[in-house]
């Protein structure tokens, strides 16, 4: 089928440049597969390295296309964009404890080709768009009739599942023991005519210990008779 789509190839090549192959292939995903017109646009908006390398080498491509082979710059597309790793510059810097630290330069060759459309392009991709709108249909089509299927079942299936969900609680079984014995303590009467004869004899001391209390007063407080001071002849 791209037999039929592409009428015929140009191709354009640059060697040594010096970018490592990883950081250009950033740009080359960006305009590969797309028509030259696009591509010139995507390259001029980005600021990298390798776009100003690429630009050069899409222009040059166009120019072949045109001058050498007689085709048309509109209906140019980027059907192969290579980035292959070129030969490394091996350079050392000098570190600590008289170590050499390594530099690698890396360089990259860049290689595109570019392809003119034909007439039947425009036809294919209107067939493209048809079949992309009928599989969307059918599978609107489809997820409606598996609702409506879905709606249809019964709720009963439902509801046995809530009840089998439901963990069986068992009644509790009380343990025996033949080995074990219970043993009654004797329980122990009170006579209640000792209780209260206690409590009528405790009551009325209460009170008496009460009104000792009250009648009972601080001692009051000697008094010393004051003693004067023999003062002898010789002292002053």
């Amino acid at each position: 089928m791209t037999k039929d789509i592409l009428k015929s190839t140009v191709h354009a090549s640059v060697k040594m440049q010096h970018i490592s192959p990883r950081k250009a292939r950033l740009v080359a995903d960006l305009i590969r597969y797309k028509t030259a017109t696009k591509a010139l646009v995507i390259l001029q908006t980005t600021h990298k390295k390798a776009a100003r390398i690429i630009l050069k080498l899409l222009n040059s491509a166009i120019a072949n296309a045109t001058n050498n082979a007689g085709l048309d710059a509109t209906q140019l597309v980027i059907s192969k964009l290579l980035v292959n790793d070129g030969p490394t510059l091996k350079r050392y810097q000098p570190h600590s404890r008289g170590r050499a630290y390594p530099i690698l330069k890396r360089t990259s060759h860049f290689y595109i080709e570019l392809a003119e459309l034909n007439s039947s392009f425009d036809s294919f991709v209107e067939e493209m768009e048809k079949e992309n709108k009928t599989s969307k249909e059918s599978k609107k089509e489809v997820k409606k009739e598996v609702k409506k299927s879905v709606e249809k079942q019964p709720k009963k299936v439902e509801s046995a599942k809530k009840t089998s969900t439901k963990k069986e609680v068992k009644p509790k079984t009380e343990k025996t023991t033949s080995n074990k014995k219970e043993i009654k303590k004797p329980e122990v009467k009170k006579d209640s005519t000792k209780v209260t004869s206690k409590t009528s004899k405790k009551e009325p001391v209460k009170k008496a210990e009460t009104a000792k209390t009250k009648e009972v007063k601080k001692p009051a407080k000697k008094v010393e008779p004051k003693v004067k001071k023999e003062t002898k002849k010789g002292d002053k």
